[in-house]
């Protein structure tokens, strides 16, 4: 329920960047608390569990280190926002699987939170909600739509699991067809509409991860399934659009968003356009790694010195070579530990997951990002208890 209701608590607290106490800090130091609780409770867990525990105090530790010899109290947020991502698998992992039928509400709880910055992002793409997100483009200043988020890129973090899950639900048979398809159709809509390049990847992977296993076995999807996914698009087409000469206003906003995603100049790397210049911006971020004094190269800067727009060189600028290591072994023993209780349904679910998470990283910061994890752990989760859950039905 703590990460089902995270993007209600969103709505209240994540249209500025102001640093401020709010929900949404609540929420990830309440994961904190209760992965503490959780350690100091049990009596005996498996050695999964055992070993992640161990692994995110080594890097507890190191942010402490951090926090007391490099950067003081920011290196400290840094490594809560990471600490508190990874901190929900290590309960998943060490706890047994529910009774999946329990997992309407909080799934409810979920649908009813993103529902509500879909609709918005629908509503500010069509011109009738302001954006908390602009951007400089081609000599002018565009909005662009994130729902109650202020960037568009956290809003694509959720809807691609939304269609991850969602469509991982429906392969169970927990999730009927005719529900499923709907709403992945919105949900990969929208990220277009937020004109989040990677996001539109994303979402596009996620929906083809599905429609892999879906169709592998070559049954058909029902007239009705389509009909549904047709009306769907067609309600969301109208979302917000009202009144006389507001259908064509609309149109060209929504068409804009789609069409923006992919402009020209946007795959060639002498563009500015090419990855809006971050290909400058690693140049920098790498020379800081490089020339960085021997207990910044090994503990990192506790912060980010300069914005390296891309996981793989945040890492080792803000934990440095322990520290990212430390993280890497994390997601590789979350891998195996899931891996083992998938059926193959279920590693193709954990294996698109690790793959989600390994583009992301590209260009942007998964894992410094709360939400992103959280929603993560979920997904390689779900992969895996949902297998369990078959396995033991078959084997009674």
């Amino acid at each position: 329920m703590l990460i089902a209701t995270k993007p209600l608590a969103d709505v209240l607290s994540e249209r500025t960047l102001a640093d401020r106490l709010d929900p949404g800090v609540a929420w990830a130091a309440t994961s904190l608390l209760l992965l503490a609780g959780w350690a100091l409770t049990r009596r005996r867990t498996s050695i999964d569990a055992t070993l992640l525990t161990l692994t995110w105090l080594a890097l507890a530790a190191l942010a402490a280190f951090a926090t007391v010899r490099i950067a003081g109290l920011p290196a400290a947020v840094e490594a809560g926002k990471v600490l508190a991502g990874l901190a929900p698998i290590v309960i998943l992992v060490g706890s047994r699987n529910p009774d999946l039928q329990r997992l309407r509400w909080p799934l409810a709880a979920f649908a009813a939170g993103a529902a509500i910055h879909v609709a918005v992002a629908w509503l500010q793409a069509a011109g009738y909600v302001d954006t908390t997100y602009t951007q400089s483009s081609l000599g002018r200043t565009i909005g662009r739509p994130s729902g109650l988020f202020y960037h568009p890129v956290t809003l694509a973090y959720h809807l691609v699991f939304v269609v991850l899950v969602t469509g991982l639900l429906e392969r169970r048979g927990l999730v009927r067809p005719g529900v499923a398809l709907p709403v992945m159709a919105v949900a990969v809509l929208s990220v277009f509409v937020s004109t989040h390049r990677m996001g539109a990847v994303a979402v596009l992977l996620a929906l083809a991860a599905w429609a892999v296993v879906r169709l592998a076995p070559r049954r058909a999807v029902s007239r009705r399934a389509l009909l549904a996914v047709g009306i769907a698009v067609l309600v969301a087409l109208g979302v917000g659009v009202t009144g006389s000469g507001a259908w064509s206003e609309a149109a060209d906003r929504l068409w804009g968003g789609v069409a923006g995603v992919l402009r020209e100049g946007d795959l060639d790397p002498t563009s500015d356009r090419f990855l809006r210049g971050r290909g400058r911006i690693w140049a920098g971020a790498a020379d800081l790694v490089a020339t960085a004094e021997p207990v910044r190269r090994w503990a990192g800067y506790g912060v980010q010195v300069v914005d390296p727009h891309t996981d793989y060189l945040r890492l080792p600028l803000v934990h440095g070579v322990v520290g990212s290591g430390l993280i890497l072994a994390f997601l590789a023993l979350v891998g195996v530990a899931s891996g083992r209780r998938c059926d193959p349904t279920g590693v193709w679910y954990v294996l698109v997951a690790f793959g989600l998470l390994g583009l992301y990283a590209l260009t942007t910061k998964p894992t410094s990002y709360t939400s992103f994890m959280w929603l993560w752990s979920v997904a390689v989760w779900l992969a895996a208890a949902t297998s369990v859950r078959r396995s033991r039905g078959a084997a009674a």
